[in-house]
């Protein structure tokens, strides 16, 4: 058969005909149900600190595509990472960066990053933001966590 016969184009046609026509389900499909989050930690000296940053309702499951921080502390202070969890597990970590605050006693450290991130509504469904800091800090640090994502039914 030589390729520029009917028959070969017609069975061409065809083959791509039925794959177009694939249903494409509603979990793929990221502009459903968009959705986006944010909450404030602020720490008095040391340590770690969460916030709740979105409470996945009942049946749904929440995929998160993007995750930043944003954090203001003094200059002897120091919070390497932020993450997003449920409080048991801890994924999608942030690394963050120093950069010009604009003021000479304060640190600013931001970090953004497209992650793969899903939690269901199971338990209380609630999504935290956590950060840790090291160093002693001379005035209250504090730390502002921003996600995007969208919902779909859990399945």
């Amino acid at each position: 058969m030589r390729i520029g016969t009917p028959a070969l184009f017609a069975v061409l046609t065809f083959a791509g005909a039925a794959y177009a026509q694939q249903p494409i389900r509603d979990v793929n499909d990221p502009s459903r149900h968009p959705v986006s989050g944010s909450c404030m930690m602020t720490w008095g000296n040391m340590g770690s600190n969460a916030c709740r940053i979105y409470t996945v309702p009942a049946g749904k499951k929440l995929a998160v595509r993007d995750v930043t921080f944003r954090c203001y502390m003094s200059n002897t202070a120091e919070i390497a990472y932020g993450g997003i969890g449920n409080g048991f597990v801890e994924d999608a970590l942030v690394p963050l960066q120093s950069v010009p605050s604009g003021n000479s006693a304060q640190k600013l450290k931001i970090g953004a990053r497209n992650v793969f991130y899903h939690q269901g509504s199971d338990g209380n469904g609630a999504m935290l933001a956590f950060a840790s800091l090291y160093h002693d800090a001379q005035a209250s640090p504090s730390c502002q966590a921003i996600f995007h994502g969208y919902l779909v039914d859990a399945i």
